[in-house]
């Protein structure tokens, strides 16, 4: 089953995968233009670079269409506090004020809504293996799984921090 925190970055992801896009598109249009392939490049260069490129805006269309699918297919509580967290990027307060829910009740919803995503991820075919694999050298998950796991983090050392407070 993919992880949660790859469900996480790849749900980071997610607004800014439409951007990565376009601009791989970009990028495919100039090789396939008559004035790019008149530079006394050799095809065989082009022709790979348009290759990796169709093959990398593919990837990127999967995933955007898998993570979609998967946010849709929560409850409609769950599916709403994903989106206005990973994809609208908005703090717990205002997500709390908004959908009128308290904090614990907020991150009950944000973490099992997490879980489901990450199976119904999973039950597209965005496994651990295959996601590692094809978004290896992206950037954008990079930064993504960058962000993620710093949060990650964050979370842990504050809840180890007030297990010790706790103990005194």
């Amino acid at each position: 089953m993919l992880d949660t925190i790859w469900a996480s970055a790849a749900l980071f992801a997610k607004p800014d995968i439409k951007f990565a896009i376009d601009a791989y598109e970009r990028r495919l249009k100039i090789l396939t233009s008559f004035d790019y392939n008149t530079t006394c490049n050799p095809p065989t260069n082009i022709y790979y670079k348009i290759i990796e490129l169709s093959t990398k805006i593919d990837n990127l269309k999967i995933l955007n269409n898998a993570l979609l699918s998967a946010v849709k297919l929560l409850k409609p509580e769950q599916g709403e506090i994903i989106r206005l967290f990973y994809f609208d990027r908005m703090t717990k307060e205002l997500i709390t004020d908004k959908c009128a829910i308290t904090a614990d009740n907020y991150k009950y919803k944000k973490r099992t809504g997490l879980k489901k995503a990450a199976f119904f991820l999973d039950m597209l075919g965005i496994t651990n293996e295959r996601f590692i694999t094809l978004f290896n050298e992206e950037p954008l998950l990079i930064r993504s799984c960058l962000y993620a796991f710093s949060l990650k983090e964050k979370t842990k050392h504050f809840a180890s921090t007030r297990k010790k407070a706790a103990a005194k």
